[in-house]
């Protein structure tokens, strides 16, 4: 007798290097079925990075929340432009972490008032850097 699998996991492997104390800039366009650009209005964006599951962020960012006066996340019509000056990355220590960006649909009217579902996760690799 055979198996049946549902898959709810719609998110997709982007594996990551960056650089120690180098600003961090990942900018994705974000397209709906007939590659337009997807309307986030009603979305919150997260990501977080850490070590291992088991051990706390190395840092978590949240869509139009600011931390310092900077904005690390911020979600447009068909954009998502993450952001981390390198003041908080030469921070970083260098190795291989994962991380994951997931997002938070609200106000769907109904029962629901969110839906959270991840969109990418995969390593996330800080390269050594002797300028700092």
């Amino acid at each position: 007798m055979s198996s049946t699998v549902i898959n709810t996991d719609i998110s997709r492997k982007l594996d990551i290097v960056m650089r120690k104390g180098d600003t961090f800039i990942l900018n994705l366009e974000v397209l709906d079925s007939e590659l337009s650009p997807f309307n986030l209005t009603n979305y919150k964006v997260k990501m977080s990075i850490v070590k291992s599951r088991a051990m706390r962020p190395l840092i978590t960012i949240y869509g139009n929340d600011y931390h310092e006066g900077l904005n690390f996340i911020i979600n447009t019509e068909g954009l998502i432009a993450i952001n981390v000056p390198s003041s908080i990355t030469e921070t970083w220590k260098e190795g291989e972490y994962i991380y994951d960006i997931s997002l938070t649909a609200i106000g769907l009217g109904g029962d629901i008032e969110e839906v959270k579902t991840t969109w990418l996760n995969g390593k996330f690799i800080v390269n050594p850097d002797i300028t700092i």
